[in-house]
């Protein structure tokens, strides 16, 4: 015995069912224009086709990095004469990896270090002699260190960072307060 069929009726679509159909078919019409809509590796000004990809080629040449103007991203190890370094007070010794000035109130320096121990030491005493309370401490999964130091006259974001070849970077954001 076969179970009884049902009326044809039932089994015509809804018009909800049909406006979601041609709304998915829409959305699908769409990505399917832009997407033949983009440039090809090579047709945008300056990027390497697709052949010179394919044959290492076309990575640095015209690259955005030519078009830095002079001094733009090197660093710097000269003190500037704003820094305030009767405040923050790099140890005698002390690698200078980069240093500069953000703004009339505010000012960056790295420090490089040969090693974690070294870069321990170099961290504590720079603590010491600015002076500043550290807190915020943590530790990051690759072995970096952050921390907030302040002192009656500066805010400082402080972070530790251990290097693949051994050497330890310590980079202080460095922001006077008040006035």
């Amino acid at each position: 015995m076969t179970a009884p069929l049902a009326p044809r009726s039932a089994h015509r679509p809804t018009r909800a069912h049909v406006r979601g159909v041609l709304a998915a078919a829409g959305v699908l019409l769409c990505a399917a224009t832009l997407v033949s809509c983009a440039p090809e590796p090579g047709d945008i000004a300056g990027t390497p086709s697709k052949e010179e990809l394919a044959e290492g080629k076309g990575g640095s040449e015209g690259s955005w990095s030519e078009t830095n103007p002079d001094g733009v991203g090197e660093k710097q190890t000269e003190i500037p004469a704003s820094f305030p370094a009767d405040r923050f007070v790099i140890p005698e010794g002390a690698v200078i990896d980069d240093i500069g000035e953000r703004s009339a109130q505010g000012w960056f320096v790295v420090l490089r270090s040969e090693s974690g121990d070294d870069g321990a030491l170099l961290w504590t005493q720079v603590i010491t002699a600015g002076g500043f309370e550290a807190t915020d401490v943590t530790a990051g999964e690759s072995g970096e260190t952050f921390a907030t130091l302040t002192s009656a006259t500066l805010a400082v974001d402080a972070l530790m960072i251990p290097q693949g070849d051994g050497t330890v970077l310590l980079s202080y954001e460095i922001a006077a307060l008040g006035s």
